[in-house]
């Protein structure tokens, strides 16, 4: 009887354990990207970046501008390089899509055109054998 309740508690530690678990792992496991999150828009990069040469910003300061959202600094020029990357990516992974050439209804009805005169004789060449 004891023995049966220690197992009962055991696994009601263990379900609570894992409830625990399970909640707090993707908290732990989240990564710092809100500051990343929030200049997802190039456009408004740009114009940050406009913004601090019409300030009289230098080209070395440019490339070492810096951001603070959130407690979360981001260094505008290499956000940037890794966007224009990412879309390069993207963009020949659909360039090389598009380049494939697929089965369309009309390829299929010219091969069945094309062989339908050998289908033709090949029947016929059977029909006459067999007489």
């Amino acid at each position: 009887m004891q023995l049966i309740q220690k197992q009962k508690k055991m696994i009601k530690a263990f379900l609570f354990i894992s409830m625990i678990f399970f909640i707090a792992l993707p908290l732990f496991s989240q990564q710092d990207n809100t500051g990343r999150r929030q200049f997802y828009d190039l456009v408004e990069l740009t114009k940050i970046i406009q913004r601090a040469r019409d300030a009289g910003f230098s080209e070395e300061e440019l490339k070492n501008l810096e951001i603070k959202e959130s407690g979360v600094t981001i260094n505008v020029n290499d956000y940037m390089n890794e966007i224009l990357a990412r879309r390069k990516i993207a963009d020949e992974k659909l360039k090389a899509f598009l380049s494939k050439r697929f089965l369309t209804v009309g390829d299929v009805y010219h091969e069945m055109v094309n062989l339908e005169p050998d289908v033709l004789t090949k029947l016929r060449e059977e029909l006459v054998s067999e007489r």
